[in-house]
């Protein structure tokens, strides 16, 4: 059969690296040319401009912020807005104030608005905030009890409306005097559990087990539903459970992020912050993977296998990994397009998988010998003609004359015991000769 092993290194230098895997020659493989691969991988060292806006020092403020400035990657600023007038506000880099103009908003990567007083944004800075995010900025709002986000979809309707994930009765109070008597768990939605934003340990069953035993907030922000192009990740569980504590949603290059509660600092405990400084770790650079890496990584093309034999079925699979796009995708048509050695295209269907994962598949036949090429591409059907591509992706596979035997080396037994019948011969199975009848048939 097939066995897959994971094999993690971490890079200490830049540039270039090839990692090439070599297995050893057993006596039995008919075949030793595939005992080997290797992949090359670009090692980039960049940071991230983390600009964290707080309306108060609350302790999700304090840990938050402390976290961020744990991360190697994360480069943070920090602005208190309830700060008096001389006070020096926390960060790698230390900033005396919000960004003004839109080319001061650009210079970060990740905007973080934690339960902001409204009133200290003026309109131009709203504007500049929106056109960093539609230029591939991430932007997290997270809701707190002592301004809410009704009064700044109140005071900035038009720009604040479009960014958040979600919908919010502005006349309905954040409810800062609720203090439930027992705590509501919080659980990620089914589709959402593989997502890296979660992925606290790779082995799926102890992810698990980490996410169960982290302890219930006692207050979340009310809303009243999820955009129709946004996703939600996290929700409420137990018997009063699907209410939405996080959603997700693309605009323009970036996207936006909204979490409805200001007490994700529980789950420091009681095993200390190691989880918890993941979680706003992968969060955050999941914001900034458009400006960490160049551009959101977004679907991965990809085949079952890298070589193959004319008229060998080739499966082809495109992996959506961005959580925004998946929403986006739900009702369009998804295809790739195959190109041979002569420059022949043809063009693949691609299917939803059946179980509603964020995979799509399709199958073809490689007629010739020779390196082919894979590409999808995609364009929203409600989009206008020059609108920019949602996601581009290449890959590619390779077809070989190969004898039968290297693309299969297991015995066709039902295939020998019906040749046997059929010539008048006779068929022998090892797997239940005895040793007697095997000394026998020796002699």
């Amino acid at each position: 059969g097939v066995n897959h092993v994971a094999l993690s290194t971490i890079p200490r230098t830049e540039g270039l690296r090839e990692f090439r895997i070599e297995l050893p020659h057993q006596e039995d493989e008919f075949d030793y040319a595939n005992n080997t691969a290797s992949v090359q991988v670009k090692v980039v060292k960049k940071t991230l401009r983390l600009l964290y806006v707080a309306g108060k020092p609350t302790r999700e403020y304090q840990h938050g912020l402390t976290c961020m400035l744990r991360d190697p990657v994360i480069r943070v600023s920090g602005y208190l807005q309830s700060a008096y007038a001389d006070y020096v506000h926390q960060g790698n880099v230390v900033i005396r104030e919000l960004p003004k103009t839109v080319d001061e908003w650009r210079e970060y990567d990740v905007i973080l608005l934690y339960d902001i007083d409204p009133k200290g944004l003026s309109s131009q800075q709203v504007s500049g905030l929106e056109s960093t995010v539609n230029k591939g900025a991430g932007l997290l709002f997270v809701a707190g009890r002592n301004y809410g986000l009704g009064a700044l979809i109140q005071i900035h309707a038009n720009k604040m409306r479009q960014l958040l994930p979600v919908e919010v009765d502005k006349n309905r109070p954040p409810g800062w005097e609720q203090f439930l008597d027992k705590p509501v768990k919080v659980e990620r939605i089914l589709e959402r559990k593989g997502d890296s934003i979660f992925r606290l340990e790779p082995r799926e069953s102890v992810n698990e087990d980490i996410w169960k035993c982290f302890p219930g907030l006692y207050w979340r922000h009310p809303v009243t539903g999820v955009k129709p192009g946004a996703v939600a990740m996290l929700r409420t569980a137990g018997e009063d459970g699907g209410e939405c504590v996080m959603a997700i949603q693309r605009f323009g290059e970036g996207a936006c992020v909204y979490l409805g509660s200001d007490e994700t600092w529980r789950w420091r405990n009681p095993y200390g912050c190691h989880d918890y400084d993941l979680f706003w770790s992968h969060l955050v650079r999941y914001l900034g993977e458009t400006r960490l890496t160049g551009a959101q990584r977004q679907v991965l093309l990809a085949t079952d296998k890298r070589l193959y034999a004319p008229g060998e079925k080739v499966q082809l699979q495109l992996q959506v990994l961005d959580y925004a796009l998946i929403k986006l995708l739900e009702h369009e048509q998804l295809s790739a397009t195959v190109i041979d050695a002569d420059k022949a295209r043809q063009v693949v269907k691609l299917e939803r998988d059946k179980k509603g994962l964020p995979v799509y598949r399709g199958e073809y036949r490689p007629a010739r010998v020779g390196a082919y090429r894979i590409e999808s591409r995609h364009v929203l059907s409600t989009s206008d003609t020059d609108a920019k591509e949602q996601f581009s992706v290449e890959g590619g596979f390779k077809v070989e004359l190969r004898s039968l035997e290297a693309v299969d080396t297991r015995a066709d037994l039902d295939g020998m015991r019906t040749l046997a019948d059929k010539t008048s011969g006779t068929y022998l199975d090892y797997t239940t000769l005895t040793k007697e009848a095997l000394l026998e048939l020796a002699r």
